[in-house]
């Protein structure tokens, strides 16, 4: 179980190393770079919540 949750944060890590330049680039120089790495895991945190959210609403058996 713990290997688990170390596999998903190892890559959503990965993920923002592609997420967090785009943000960079697509801001104008407006954020720093540890405000872009932080947006863009605000936004990956924001993905799977929704996706949690919505497997728990419409298949609730499993949980």
């Amino acid at each position: 179980m713990n290997r688990k949750h170390s596999l998903y944060l190892f890559l959503a890590i990965c993920f923002n190393l592609v997420v967090a330049p785009v943000v960079y680039a697509a801001s104008g120089n407006e954020f720093s770079r540890t405000q872009a790495w932080s947006l863009g895991l605000l936004g990956l945190g924001m993905v799977a919540l929704s996706v949690y959210l919505f497997f728990v609403m419409f298949v609730p058996e499993k949980f």
